[in-house]
């Protein structure tokens, strides 16, 4: 048979052979098929895709995916992943001081406002104590502009008892229940 292997299905393959090698894509007026491939290549080999439309988009893309620095981002934390449900929030145990999540993609990743998904933890907060929360986000890096990649994020405190109001947009409460609701709203 001399027909050449499938380009994607060799990228996915040395990405499940363990080659380190990251290969980022760029389509120059490609069609819809053609950008499937390149994407699927990027996707299966740790890259990125770039559509460029002229020259300038062109040299602006290829002087972006090899001049940048390409540094990957390895956490060691728990991964605890949030409810979609406020009512059904998950416990994160009392030990527990720092916490990996994977947040939903978006119903509409063109509106970073209103497109995002709130994701819910509920934390345990003894009466008298403070509890701060920050909020980091990592994200691929990409070649890509403005939109694609783009996201929102914000963490909300509410106090899970009517009587006592959390403060809102504020990330920090100070508590006089025995717990308290974490709300991030994601891409």
């Amino acid at each position: 048979n001399c027909t050449p292997p499938d380009v994607c299905e060799v990228a996915e393959d040395l990405a499940e052979a363990g080659v380190d090698l990251v290969i980022n894509t760029i389509g120059l007026n490609v069609d819809e098929a053609a950008r499937a491939e390149l994407e699927c290549i990027a996707g299966a080999a740790g890259g990125t895709y770039t559509d460029a439309r002229d020259a300038d988009s062109l040299t602006e893309a290829l002087k972006r995916a090899t001049t940048r620095q390409y540094v990957t981002y390895e956490s060691h934390l728990d991964t605890i992943e949030g409810s979609l449900e406020e009512d059904q929030a998950t416990m994160v145990p009392e030990d527990i001081e720092s916490f990996s999540t994977n947040l939903p993609p978006s119903d509409e990743p063109e509106n970073i406002i209103s497109g995002g998904k709130s994701v819910y933890w509920r934390i345990p907060v003894p009466e008298g104590e403070r509890i701060n929360v920050s909020v980091n986000t990592v994200e691929d890096p990409t070649v890509l502009t403005f939109l694609p990649g783009l996201f929102g994020l914000r963490a909300d405190l509410q106090s899970s008892s009517a009587d006592i109001p959390g403060v809102h947009d504020l990330c920090t409460h100070r508590s006089t229940t025995d717990d308290s609701a974490l709300t991030v709203v994601g891409p």
